[in-house]
């Protein structure tokens, strides 16, 4: 019997915050940008009551300089006012519930395909990860407020444009609006298609607008525009956003974007400058619009390059934070790491695990390293059928040195890095079934590697040295570890049980550790650790919640 799913209000809770926050957000542009007319103002006035004469594209330029440092700004100061949001999130997380109800397959299959990344405590990291701004809660925000722009925009596009391009402009707003609709309930690849439509839409609109005007003799700075439109949409968001988010999807949109407004501001600019109208010191209608689009290139252009300042800056500070939420840690298995490679006979050990590894990686069955089942839901049921026959199995080969425990994977835990790490390919969670044995001595390590890589039921898979953590050379720094040392092993276990019940070929991780290392990551002291081991774990608690604090703020 499962429990029915409460009511999401914490993603609720995100999107209205998330609403208020741009909401907030383009108020205090518009504030800011409304007394940068009066000072433009003034000083036009005081310049031209001292008898200075300047091109009017002087002062064009001059306001589009004003706006991009007002963007720059906003964005540097929202970043200092917001950072002890950041102080509250960075605290480490509570010990995971005990006793949840387990779902049924057909319920995962439900919760996997429509899951939305609300859990992580950072919203800007997870736009730097396996599919970039389709996995952060505040992207449909954005497009529903996208959307909202597109009609806006529809009176002054009218002043210029066909009513027929107009209609179709206004008419694409809706595919817009309902991708945002589709990514709030998680349809993320129904979302992108119709999002990769919407774009290319726009884009074939612009174009034939285009051909239409540059048929009937119009001016190439009314047609520029709209050729910076298609390829905006058309290539940018309907090609990288849509088809390849991981290609660095947003970097390349806000780049692109803001390339498209400085361009759309250059050109309105020079038009603006080039037909200027004003007898008698009145400008003409036909100026005034001119002036006015020049005006809205260069606001678009500065809010995008102030978001861009915005979430560059919170996505550094969160990995500075995350190191240094971890850095104690780090210290600690440092202080450890030290005693092992200063003492010749555990170096020697060190090396001896090392050329085991090796060759056990030589002798390992080639093969993916992937899991066969046919569904998340069917992933689950197998994992939780086999990871007590694994945990017999390890007890059963760790001898009388080592003490072999584990259990499954979270649920949420494995959609956190299905979606963030690998896109939504399940089959690449190779660890939901996982077991832990843990040793005193290197050498007791060794022999347990050594009697793994002789089993006939446990067949190895190939994998690179990266995961035999105790090699000297191996850098701890260059991943998310943070000085943490281990051995894993990823392997499917073949015996005439798990042959019967059709368990074989799931891939399932065995990890191998030392206790020194072991008890900072669970914040365990004990008496059997040496006096600098006992001293770490005072000064850093549960090292284990730290890192997965620090994994949330990385989002990974």
């Amino acid at each position: 019997m499962t429990r029915p799913r409460e009511h999401d209000t914490k993603g609720e809770n995100l999107v209205c915050k998330g609403i208020g926050f741009l909401f907030c957000y383009g108020l205090v542009y518009a504030v800011g940008e409304f007394f940068l007319v009066i000072i433009y103002v003034i000083v036009m006035a005081v310049a031209t009551a001292a008898g200075v004469r300047m091109d009017v594209g002087i002062w064009c330029g001059i306001w589009f300089v004003l706006t991009q440092a007002w963007g720059v700004t906003l964005g540097v100061l929202t970043e200092r006012v917001t950072v002890r949001w950041n102080l509250e999130a960075a605290a480490p997380v509570a010990p995971k519930p005990a006793n949840l109800a387990r779902p049924t397959p057909k319920e995962l299959n439900g919760r996997f395909a429509s899951w939305v990344e609300y859990d992580s405590q950072s919203a800007h990291a997870v736009l730097f990860n396996s599919l970039g701004m389709w996995l952060s809660p505040h992207f449909p925000t954005g497009l529903m407020f996208f959307s909202v722009m597109m009609v806006l925009l529809l009176p002054g596009l009218s002043l210029k444009y066909s009513g027929a391009f107009c209609l179709a402009f206004g008419v694409m707003s809706l595919p817009v609006f309902g991708t945002a609709l589709l990514l709030f309930h998680g349809r993320r690849f129904t979302a992108r298609i119709l999002f990769a439509f919407a774009n290319w839409g726009v884009s074939l609109a612009c174009i034939g607008e285009a051909a239409v005007m540059l048929a009937r003799g119009r001016s190439g700075y009314l047609i520029a525009p709209l050729l910076l439109i298609a390829v905006c949409f058309g290539v940018v968001m309907g090609v990288f956003v849509c088809l390849y988010p991981r290609f660095h999807a947003w970097r390349i949109t806000t780049a692109s974007f803001l390339i498209h407004w400085y361009a759309q501001a250059l050109v309105t600019g020079i038009y603006f400058a080039k037909r200027l109208d004003c007898p008698d010191g009145k400008c003409t209608r036909e100026s005034e619009v001119r002036r006015v689009a020049f005006g809205s290139m260069c606001s678009m252009a500065a809010l995008t390059i102030s978001i861009i300042v915005l979430v560059e800056l919170k996505f550094r500070a969160t990995l500075r934070r995350a190191h240094e939420m971890t850095h104690a840690d780090a210290s600690s298995y440092d202080e450890i790491w030290k005693t092992f490679v200063a003492d010749e006979s555990k170096l020697k050990a060190l090396s001896g695990l090392v050329d085991a590894y090796k060759a056990a990686m030589a002798g390992a069955e080639k093969r993916n390293k992937r899991q066969a089942a046919a569904s998340v839901g069917d992933l689950f049921e197998q994992a939780y059928a086999l990871q007590p026959l694994v945990i017999a199995k390890a007890e059963a080969i760790s001898g009388d040195a080592g003490v072999a425990y584990g259990s499954t994977k979270t649920v949420a835990r494995a959609f956190q890095k299905a979606w963030r790490s690998y896109g939504g390919d399940y089959r690449r969670l190779c660890d939901v079934v996982r077991v832990s044995i843990a040793f005193e001595s290197v050498d007791e390590l060794t022999a347990c590697l050594e009697r793994i890589v002789a089993d006939d039921e446990l067949e190895l898979i190939p994998q690179g040295l990266e995961k035999c953590r105790f090699d000297p050379e191996y850098d701890p720094y260059a991943g998310q570890f943070v000085g943490y040392r281990d051995l894993q092993l990823g392997a499917t276990f073949k015996s005439a049980e798990t042959r019967g019940r059709g368990l074989d070929q799931h891939i399932i991780e065995i990890q191998l550790h030392l206790r020194v290392f072991e008890a900072i990551k669970k914040g365990h002291v004990t008496v059997a650790l040496p006096v600098v081991a006992r001293m770490a774990l005072l000064r850093t608690g549960s090292g284990h919640r730290t890192y997965v604090s620090c994994r949330n703020l990385r989002c990974s």
